[in-house]
This record gives structure tokens, sequence and C-alpha cells, in this order.
């Protein structure tokens, strides 16, 4: 028979349907999308070591967008990531009462189920204080009245069901398969479920499986493929995502960094992608795609966050000591107590800066002690013996400063890496300014202003240091660069404290007055400037956008109850103590402290407002005694350099030593004898 009668019918029949009104396999493009799905799919990773990682096998998917995901906020355990990602929030592990009972897991029933002991995590999650609803995820779809589905190992725990349960624990379709058909099975049970969670078998079953499942996948459906939680500590887990558009690496407004989100991320992310709204109680962000970064550079990222806890404190004091005591061989016969003193405190300085540098090239343990030591000393002599003292203190404090701003504009890619930066693997601070680099700069910067307006009359010492001390704070605090709201009440405080000492006007309790009021000041300004650029930081969603009192009132509990958890750790207390005695003692002698800044009215304003900073920071941030221990060691530095003037150098020596010497006569020498 021939065809044209076949075309005729064919365009016959789409003539009519036009005609009526109805759509037409021509017209079929125009009509809306499907309602979109979402598969959340579990995949054990290979054990640790084993090559190659998770990360570069989620690579070989080519639909998938890869990343971490920050698994946990404190002590890890499996079952509490998962909570987690159920609640999308999170809070830290030792603001908790109580742990987690033992042994969860699915108990089916009927075509349902059920999570052990849901009772009891219940009644956990509601002892800190902060808004931790575990089964959000679950809760939304089901009020929504869409279908959701769990598909997991016959025989296993299935703990990762979880995801999938509401706030009562319950999971309302459950199938249980053999490792084999789990893929085949989840396919099917996605077809008419808008949410689907899976756990897939290890090896190749597992990874056919998830082929299959990405091949079930339609062009407006969302798969993440997340390695499961197990026994092995993961903080970061491998991640991946089909169906978020662009490419890349993935991000959120959680980390602001290329290829890092937290696993908080993946409910509001799905309930997006089902068109739900995400409920209050959920503080992860929307996912999305960006940057170029590969399976290789992610793995390199990983192992260098891995490396900051382990080394901060070690390898940060060792090059410190190194440091020192390369500037006193430096020194040769002419070494003196005094010149290393100097040494020590500008080698302070230029440290900051100097991890920056390692953060970038990540070397080894030893290896980087040695390049900070050595950097260090070279830089502190050099700037001790080319600049007069102390005018010598503004290099390495505006280099310092100045290079942290700039990495920060362009989004904190080296300050992360930074043994000074926030140490993102802890999951508290992904970008920007974490505490200990806060007082860093909170104090470099201050006592640098000091040193800049060493000499000016007293209403340019004023102003410099408003002005000055103003900007730090933007930089510091601002949503789009530092985030750090704790540094906006530190450098308020010092500012207010070094303006009000260098007019020497006014009353005690006005100065007191004025310290105090200028924090609340600075937040107020934080807060508007956040809100008209969109800065949505953590104080603009935890703080400005807080639903009452109670809110608000958790968040200063949070922070008070993690200072407290602080303090009590290991050395810290008795450390904090001497810190503290220092301190006093300091206070009661500040006539003999400050002697030697006697002629320098802008740096004495600088020293004393950076002792009022280190006092605000360590009461107003949620590691207190740190920053205070920080603040603490490079106030006594800087004591130290003051009294080590070459001025006060050359007072000491005999008086016939000074006639022999006639070079010492000279104002700003630099080789005191």
């Amino acid at each position: 028979m021939s065809r044209i009668p076949y075309l005729r019918c064919a365009l016959a029949a789409a003539l009519a349907l036009g005609a009526l009104g109805l759509p037409s396999p021509a017209s079929a493009q125009s009509l809306p999308p499907a309602a979109s799905r979402v598969a959340i799919v579990f995949l054990p990773g290979p054990p640790p070591k084993v090559k190659p990682p998770m990360i570069e096998r989620l690579a070989g998917y080519r639909e998938l967008a890869i990343g971490f995901a920050s698994s946990v906020l404190g002590t890890y355990r499996p079952e509490q990531s998962l909570l987690d990602m159920s609640a999308a929030s999170r809070i830290w592990k030792s603001l908790y009462n109580g742990e987690l009972p033992t042994h969860i897991r699915l108990a089916p029933a009927g075509s349902g189920g059920s999570i052990t002991g849901w009772g009891e995590i219940r009644k956990r999650a509601a002892t800190p204080p902060a808004d931790i609803v575990p089964g959000s995820l679950g809760q939304s779809v089901r009020n929504a009245g869409l279908r959701l589905a769990y598909v997991g190992i016959r025989g296993a725990d299935n703990r990762e069901a979880i995801v999938a349960a509401d706030r009562q624990g319950a999971v309302e379709s459950v199938s249980l398969e053999t490792p084999r058909q789990v893929a085949a099975r989840a396919v099917r049970r996605w077809r008419p479920s808008s949410l689907i969670v899976v756990r897939l078998p290890s090896g190749s079953t597992g990874s056919r499986g998830l082929s299959t499942v990405l091949r079930a996948r339609r062009p407006h459906d969302l798969v993440f493929v997340v390695q499961r939680p197990t026994a092995d500590p993961r903080r970061l887990l491998a991640l991946g995502v089909a169906g978020l558009p662009g490419g890349g690496a993935l991000r959120s407004e959680s980390t602001r960094l290329d290829g890092m989100v937290i696993a908080t991320d993946i409910a509001p992310t799905a309930l997006d992608r089902l068109g739900l709204e995400k409920p209050h109680v959920m503080t992860g962000e929307v996912m999305k795609t960006g940057g170029s970064r590969t399976a290789a550079s992610l793995t390199s990222f990983k192992n260098r966050l891995s490396q900051i806890g382990p080394r901060r404190w070690t390898v940060i004091l060792s090059a410190f000591i190194g440091a020192v005591l390369l500037s006193a061989l430096g020194l040769g016969r002419a070494v003196r107590p005094a010149r290393v003193a100097r040494a020590a405190f500008l080698a302070a300085l230029w440290l900051p800066a100097i991890f920056l540098l390692t953060g970038a090239l990540a070397p080894t343990r030893v290896g980087e002690t040695t390049m900070a030591a050595v950097a260090a000393a070279v830089l502190a002599l050099a700037t001790d013996r080319l600049l007069p003292w102390p005018q010598a203190i503004v290099l390495p404090a505006a280099v310092t400063f100045l290079s942290h701003a700039v990495d920060l504009a362009f989004g904190s890619v080296w300050t992360a890496r930074s043994l000074f930066g926030p140490n993102p693997i802890l999951g508290a601070r992904f970008y920007g300014i974490g505490n200990e680099l806060e007082v860093t700069l909170a104090v470099i910067g201050l006592i640098g202003l000091g040193a800049a307006l060493a000499r000016a009359p007293e209403h340019r010492v004023a102003w410099g240091f408003l002005v000055g001390g103003g900007t730090l704070a933007l930089i510091m605090s601002w949503g789009r660069l530092g985030a750090d709201v704790g540094a906006s009440i530190m450098l308020a405080a010092g500012v207010a404290a070094a303006a009000t000492m260098s007019l020497g006007a006014g009353r005690r309790r006005l100065r007191v007055a004025v310290v105090l009021g200028a924090p609340v000041l600075a937040l107020s300004l934080l807060a508007a400037l956040d809100l008209a650029t969109g800065g949505d930081t953590h104080f603009t969603r935890s703080v400005l956008r807080a639903g009452g009192l109670k809110e608000l009132g958790d968040v200063a509990e949070r922070r008070l109850e993690l200072s407290y958890h602080s303090l009590r750790a290991g050395w810290i207390p008795v450390l904090v103590g001497i810190a503290a005695a220092a301190v006093l003692m300091a206070i009661k002698a500040r006539e003999r402290v400050l002697a030697p800044l006697a002629g320098y009215p802008g740096l004495r304003a600088g020293l004393v407002g950076a002792l009022v900073a280190v006092l605000a920071g360590a009461l107003a941030n949620d590691s207190g005694p740190i920053i205070f221990l920080v603040g603490t060691i490079y106030l006594a530095l800087a004591v130290g350099y003051f009294q080590a003037s070459p001025s006060r150098m050359r007072s000491r020596l005999p008086a016939r030593t000074a006639v022999s010497r006639p070079d010492l006569a000279r104002p700003q020498a630099r080789d005191p004898g």
C-alpha cells in the first residue's frame, strides 16, 4: 500500500486536533513539563586511602556536578549526619544533652516502616538552643500530598531511610530487595513518587545500579548521589548531583566555596526542585553550580583541609619559635635580647601573610614549618634593620591585612587553606574570617594604625582610628567579604577605646559609655549594610531574620555554651588563667608598660584599643578562651617590642660606651649596644 494515504490521514488528524484546540505532536514542546522528581541515592565509597577516591569515581559520570558535602558539626557519627540531612539544620554535638540511641535502623512494617529509637532522637534534638527537627524533609513532602518511598537492601540496617522519614519517624513506603534488584526496584518505585531515597550496594553492582537510576532521570528530575556515611570518620562526603542547571563544581551560599556544600543543603535543594517552600526550621541553602574544579583539584583541596586542624597550632608555634631562633642566629655576634624581642614581634606580624602563601602551596608539615620560620625570620630582620622603630610595624601590619582583604574580595580562596583560616573541615565556617584570624587581624590592625599615627596630633589620631578602624571592621564584618559579626563588636570597642584615649578628654564613665555603645552602633550599621547589599550571612539569617526573642536568645545561649565548653578543654583553663593574670599585672603596671610610648600618642592609643578589642572579642564570641589567648600572646609580644626600643637600650648603656660609640647618639638607631 502507498504511504500517501497514511500521510494524508496524519495531516487530516493534525488539522482536526488543531481545530478542536487539542495539543498535537508538533505542539507538544509548548506544554508545561511533567512534575519534577527527586532521588537521593546513597552509594558506598571505597575504604580510606583506596584509590581512586570516591570523588574521582563520581566524576566518571558526566551528568554529575561534583563536590564535597560537610557531613557533621562536631564529633562525627554517621547517624548524626543522616539526621542532619533530614532536618536540614545542625548544631555542635557538644550542645546536645546525651547521646544518640544505639543500633538505629529501619523497622519495616507492612508497606512502610519506622526508624527505631525515634522517640529518643526527637527528645535529644529538643535539648540544644536551636530549632533542630529531624524528619523535616519527609514531612514537607507528605504535607504537600506528594508520594515518598525508600528502597534499600534486604537484611541491612537501612538507616539511610532516616532521610525519608517524617517527623514521627515513619517512612511512607518501603521496599527491601537483594543487592542486584535494588536499582531496578528503585526505578519502578520512582515513577509514581516525587521523592525516593535509595541505598545501593557496594562494588560494581552499586556502580551499575547508579547508572540505571541516572538513565531513568527525566530532564527536570534531580538526582543526588551521596557517599554513604559509615563508621569511617568522614567529615567530607563526596557528592554528585544530576539535573542542576549550568555546570562545574557544586556550591551554595552556606559555604561560598566552589566544590563545597553542606549536607543540610540537600533537603532545601530537593524541596526547591519539587516546587515546595523551605520550612523555617531548615537552615540549609539551595545548591547551584559554579567554577571549574576538577576531581583532582577537589581531592587536593580536601587533603589540604584535612591537614589544617592537626597542624594548626603545632606548626604555627613551631614556625614562630623557629623564626625567633633564626633571627637570633642571623644577628651573629651582634645578638642582643632587645633586637630578638623586636624581631619576635615583627615575625608574628608577618606570619599570617606567610601562611596564606604556604596554604596555597600545601607543603608537608615539615616543609610548611621550615618555609614559614625562614621567611618570618628574614622579613623580621630586614624590617627591623631597614625601617625605623616603631614605624617598622606599619609594613608587616599593612601587608598582612591587605593580603587577607584582597583574598576575601576574591572569595577566600587562600584564606580557607591557611592555618590561620576558618578551618572549613570542622563545618562551622567555610569562608571569610574565623575566630583565630579575627583576633589576630584586629590586634595587628589596631597596633598597625597606632604605628602609622604614632606622632600625629591628637585630633588626627582620633580621626585616623575612626576612619581606619571603621575600614578594618567593614572588611572583616561585611557579608560580602569577611562575614564575621564578632569582628564588628571587637573592632568597634577597640576603635572607640583608642579614639577616646587619643583625645585625652572626658570622664571615665563617659569613655566607658562610648566603648560600650560603639558595638551597638556597629551592629546596627552592619545590619543595614547586609540587608541593603544582600550579604545573606549567618548574622543575617540567624539574627536579623530571627523569628522572635526566643530565637535571638537561642543564638546568645549557643555562643555562651560553646565558649564555656572550649574553656574546659585540655590545658585551656590553665593557659587562660595565666593570660588573665598577665593582663591584670600589665594593667596594674600600665604606667611602666606605656612608658616607652610617651612620645607616641597614636601607638599608646593603638595598644590600649587592641587590649579592649581582645577583651570584647573574648566576651562576644563562641570561642572566647581561644580568642583571649591568641590576643594576649600578640599583646605580650607588642609590649616586648615597645620595651626594646633603641632609645631605651641606649639609655641603659654605660656612659663610656656611649662616648666610644657616637653613632648611638643618632636618632632612630637600629643597632643599640
